[in-house]
């Protein structure tokens, strides 16, 4: 819809000295709406001019107000030559929709060459016209939440699914132009295409969720793919949801616990056995939920409410039928088989990209599902061939979901590694099974088969208590060897030997975790040949299968080194480069009770041609002074206890059941080489009263959030293989920065370091570039936190929410892409200096939006890209930074936390 956007400049203060004469300045601003622009009057001879400005009116329709960003554009007077741009700040006012229509406060000056130069008051209006004559809903009513739980300030009223969206752009950077131009027009000219690209794109992923009756996307993730010559791609998706604010009733402890509130809709209903949905739609994200139904029914269901009952209630459920059709509750995309008289109707993907969930949505997690591909970009600019690229990935992940009996994918995440013209494309997800509970005209319409249904899978006679840990298929109908474990707790259910997920602890399992938990990674770095074309992606794609065995291999064998047997907030990533590739996966490693424990380590080949002895003695004795660290003490294995429940004989007498009487693990000599003793035994070292994680809350653990630091590391350093191998080198990296992060907070000792994320990168042959975020908060037992008042406090954190305060407005989202050139690094004090002073402007310019709209946090705050172009022998040198996070009001006064008893200290 239309609306006047309101403009007034107040003054400025500490600007740079423009005239070298008088060391003064006589400065004033051009505001730029689109192609409307007016300016202020010359304040002239200060540095700190009041111009005091009448509101100037720009008229602007929706498409210009959602993707054109608001510019002002500070500039100094020459009388007898162009006048001197002294910086720029850039407002897209695509966030002040909903929450807020105006801004008031300081906004830094910003310019490419030199950094923050003064800062500005503006006051900033919007007035949205309503066209009476039209009916259509405008994209700027939805909601974007970048967090990767649901907000507190709503509740969920219905889900419908995956929502996506990709769009493509020529770079400024390698048009001719650039060649003539000098490097402050050429940053300008990128930097503003990456805004107009943001709100573009935020505009047609709003309209899409329109489109599936949608008001909301939450877990919304936008992201940069720079391809050099062949453009710039930049995508987002999303989880569409129709949410309600909060604020008219009380705070639920699930936002699915309202009867007749939680709807999916199903007035678009696809076939499983459709194969030609797989491939359709290159914009993609239209699915909608949807329920099971039965072929008799000659109307499809529109829609189904759904409510959340308590466990009690849903554990005297009616029975459902094997293979996970459920008549009670709601799956997307199951894979039923064509027998029976039913069949299963389903997203066309089923994923979230959230990671955290209320209680009782996720029934079970079966493990990570992950697909890749490798691409060329050569001569490739149309969106819609990038689109049938993640098309493929999607498909391919979403019939791992199927295989494995699951209806969703959760914590769902899309990366690329680019090097050159050849691409990396990666999906990542947990493959689970989620239930609702529907009302009796969705249990009759499922019942309507003629079939009766036996409680096979559907947990009915499970215990609630390990409920969670119990995998939803059974080993031999798994397309894949998989052992499988009597659950600890129930013994009648069948649990896996190792769990992996890339969500946080679900609620249903959190009770399970025995002991502490612990931050785990295993980094994989092998050599590849120099190449181009399609002969570098055939090499590439026959590396990549060896590549990830070799990098989950590690990673079990650290998890049992630990004494642990499951990762949560699992994030792999794979980073190609011109002469190795570089595989990482850090998650926390947790012990769960249902599930067995590690075993000891014996070698699997009895002659001298392995690790010696020692190793293999060294091996035992760290993972026992592991379990003593975590209070994982090994439970004995009681032969009586695992015995064969008779209530389910034909889910336990299974071929590849895991002899519960073997208490050792069999390792590969060709695993224990010289590169995979080392990764092992040179991992840092955490001191007790470090407590590191890869998850926002630690079980058992809480912080206060007045001692707490937001912290990003950006180390470079050389990969050459001279004296170590490279694979070697990678590993003494990676701990050398861990041991300088434990450094650099000892003062905060004891202390909990969680959202611990790395971000790597191969700017050059031999260097290796780690960007290491993470959130540290001072440890406490919970008795004396949150007691003072958020007025005066700015809080930055990567978090998804704080224990203690509330969150009674969402402002917005906040997404910014910077970009600083420097001619002098040698007088910054070279690119580690210079980096820094960039990252603590652009936390500055990101706080000041959130100041400027009434907000006091900046949650789920993320540095998503960082790329760094360094000429040492010009001693030049450029950053690109993308830094996004979620504005968010508190409370003024938020009252003391209640003392809670299972909260323990560091």
């Amino acid at each position: 819809m239309p609306a006047i956007v309101s403009v007034k400049v107040i003054s400025a203060r500490d600007l740079p000295v423009m005239d070298r004469s008088s060391e003064l300045t006589d400065a004033f601003v051009e505001i730029r709406m689109g192609q409307s622009m007016q300016r202020t009057d010359i304040c002239k001879k200060t540095l700190n001019p009041v111009w005091d400005s009448p509101w100037f009116k720009f008229n602007v329709g929706e498409e210009e107000l959602q993707e054109e960003p608001l510019t002002f554009k500070v500039m100094d007077y020459d009388q007898y030559s162009a006048s001197d741009a002294i910086g720029r700040v850039y407002l897209l006012l695509a966030s002040l929709f909903n929450s807020i229509q105006s801004l008031d406060g300081w906004f830094p000056i910003y310019d490419t060459l030199h950094g923050i130069r003064g800062e500005i008051h503006i006051k900033v209006s919007v007035e949205l016209i309503k066209d009476e004559h039209k009916n259509k809903r405008s994209s700027s009513e939805v909601l974007l939440f970048s967090g990767q739980s649901i907000p507190e300030d709503y509740d969920i009223v219905s889900v419908h699914g995956f929502v996506e969206e990709l769009l493509f752009n020529v770079d400024p950077e390698h048009q001719w132009i650039d060649k003539i131009r000098p490097p402050r027009a050429s940053n300008e000219s990128r930097q503003r295409t990456f805004l107009k690209l943001s709100g573009e794109l935020q505009r047609k992923i709003g309209r899409k969720a329109l489109d599936m009756e949608g008001n909301a996307i939450i877990g919304y993730t936008q992201s940069f793919d720079l391809e050099g010559e062949s453009g710039i791609v930049v995508r987002g998706i999303g989880t569409c949801v129709s949410v309600t604010s909060a604020s008219h009733h009380s705070f639920p402890t699930s936002p699915f616990q309202h009867s007749e509130s939680l709807q999916f809709p199903t007035d678009r209903l696809i076939d499983e056995f459709d194969t030609s949905v797989e491939l359709q739609g290159g914009g993609g994200g239209a699915g909608a939920g949807v329920v099971g139904v039965s072929p008799e029914s000659a109307n499809p269901v529109r829609t189904q409410h759904i409510a959340r009952v308590s466990s009690s209630e849903s554990d005297g459920a009616p029975s459902s039928p094997n293979r996970g059709v459920f008549d009670n509750t709601l799956l997307l995309g199951t894979s039923t088989g064509s027998g029976g008289g039913h069949f299963m109707t389903q997203l066309s993907f089923p994923f979230y990209t959230l990671s955290v969930f209320p209680a009782g949505f996720v029934t079970g997690l079966s493990g990570i599902v992950c697909a890749r591909s490798v691409k060329l970009l050569d001569d490739i600019n149309e969106p819609e061939t990038r689109d049938l690229w993640w098309n493929e990935i999607r498909t391919e992940i979403r019939s791992h979901c199927r295989s494995m009996s699951c209806n969703a994918v959760l914590g769902y995440t899309e990366t690329t590694s680019i090097c050159d013209d050849l691409c990396i494309l990666s999906g990542t997800g947990t493959a689970a099974v989620v239930t609702s509970l529907v009302d009796t005209k969705l249990k009759d319409l499922s019942k309507s088969g003629g079939e009766e249904l036996d409680d096979t899978n559907t947990g009915g006679d499970e215990p609630a208590q390990c409920r969670g840990c119990h995998v939803p298929y059974a080993a031999s109908k798994c397309p894949f060897k998989i052992q499988l474990t009597p659950c600890s707790l129930c013994r009648s259910k069948v649990v896996p030997s190792v769990l992996l997920s890339t969500t946080e602890i679900p609620s249903n399992v959190g009770h399970l975790v025995r002991g502490e938990c612990s931050i785990l990674q295993a980094r994989v770095c092998m050599p590849k040949r120099r190449g181009k074309g399609e002969e570098n992606a055939s090499n590439v794609s026959s590396m990549l299968p060896f590549f990830e065995y070799s990098l989950h291999s590690r990673l079990l064998v650290k998890l049992k080194l630990k004494g642990m047997n499951s990762i949560f907030g699992l994030k792999l990533s794979v980073i190609i480069g011109d002469t190795s590739i570089i595989g990482v996966a850090t998650g926390t490693g947790a012990y769960l009770e249902p599930l067995p424990s590690p075993t000891n380590f014996v070698l699997q080949s009895q002659e001298a041609t392995g690790p010696s002895n020692d190793v293999m003695m060294r091996l035992s004795k760290l993972q026992e002074e592991n379990r003593k660290k975590y209070n994982l003490e090994k439970s004995v294995v009681d032969q009586a206890a695992l015995s064969v429940s008779s209530s389910s004989p034909t889910e336990l007498n299974d071929d590849s059941m895991r002899d519960p009487t073997n208490t050792s693990v069999e390792i590969d000599e060709a695993l224990l080489k010289e590169e995979d003793l080392h990764e092992i035994f040179s991992d840092c070292f955490i001191p007790s009263g470090f407590v590191m994680s890869t998850l926002s809350s630690v079980p058992g653990y809480t912080s206060s959030v007045e001692n707490s630091e937001f912290i990003t590391i950006v180390s470079r350093n050389f990969l050459d293989g001279k004296g170590q191998s490279q694979d070697q080198q990678c590993s003494t990296i990676f701990s050398r920065l861990l041991q300088s992060l434990l450094f650099r907070v000892r003062q905060m000792h004891p202390c909990i370091i969680s959202n611990v994320s790395f971000e790597v990168d191969l700017p050059e042959d031999d260097e290796i570039q780690i960007t290491l975020i993470c959130y540290v908060s001072k440890a406490n037992n919970g008795t004396d936190c949150h007691k003072k008042s958020t007025k005066d406090v700015f809080i930055l954190s990567p978090q998804n929410s704080i224990k203690g305060y509330q969150c009674p407005k969402h402002l917005g989202t906040i997404n910014l892409f910077l970009i600083r050139e420097t001619t002098s690094m040698k007088e910054h004090g070279g690119m580690g200096s210079f980096l820094e002073s960039f990252i603590c402007e652009a936390h500055n310019l990101a706080s000041a939006q959130v100041i400027a709209s009434g907000g006091q946090a900046l949650m789920n705050y993320q540095i998503r890209q960082c790329v760094i172009i360094e000429n040492p022998h010009k001693n030049q040198g450029q950053c690109l930074l993308n830094v996004c996070g979620s504005a968010v009001q508190f409370e003024a006064e938020v009252q003391p936390l209640e003392n809670d008893d299972d909260v323990t200290s560091v």
